[in-house]
């Protein structure tokens, strides 16, 4: 009759297995899950007892980085084209200029609302002066493209990252800060 694997035995049966369906390293996963090579080891060969928690935020660190292109300078007459899921999506002029960053739950819907609702002080040339004017986006977006980011902290972050060092060319009022 087998043995029946319960609690904490369970845990450390669990990384086992990630670990080799994974193939990597000890060093490797261990980075991989954002924890030293010395826990790792003693998780895996029983010096310490792999809790849920840590298997949890191991997991999700793991997997955080989970980025993928969705969208490249689509038609704002097309977002339905956009994906449903979460992300991060850039809106240009007509010049190909990143004009706003912003980060959704739902790419979809925030960029139409966005579209339709978010006001911009945005330089035109009417005539021989340049005046910069309140517009709203859709009067000025171009182009939008989208990232999916799975992730809401990775979202946040980057965000924030690419506010940070875009913050000239943008017209976001709020520059955001880290988690």
């Amino acid at each position: 009759m087998a043995k029946k694997i319960t609690g904490v035995n369970k845990n450390r049966e669990l990384l086992r297995t990630f670990k080799e369906l994974t193939g990597l390293s000890l060093s490797a996963l261990a980075k991989g899950m954002g924890k030293r090579v010395q826990n790792m080891s003693q998780y895996l060969n029983g010096g310490l007892n792999p809790g849920n928690t840590m298997l949890l935020s191991g997991l999700r660190h793991f997997y955080e980085w989970d980025v993928e292109e969705d969208q490249v300078m689509l038609p704002v007459a097309e977002i339905t084209k956009l994906s449903r899921e979460p992300g991060i999506y850039f809106f240009y002029d007509s010049a190909g200029h990143c004009i706003y960053i912003g980060k959704a739950a739902n790419l979809y819907t925030e960029v139409g609302s966005r579209l339709t609702t978010k006001k911009l002080r945005y330089p035109l040339r009417l005539d021989r002066k340049l005046t910069a004017k309140t517009h709203k986006v859709k009067e000025v977006a171009a182009y939008v493209t989208s990232v999916i980011v799975p992730s809401a902290r990775v979202r946040h972050n980057l965000e924030t990252l690419l506010l940070r060092t875009m913050i000239n060319g943008t017209h976001n009022s709020i520059l955001g800060s880290y988690r």
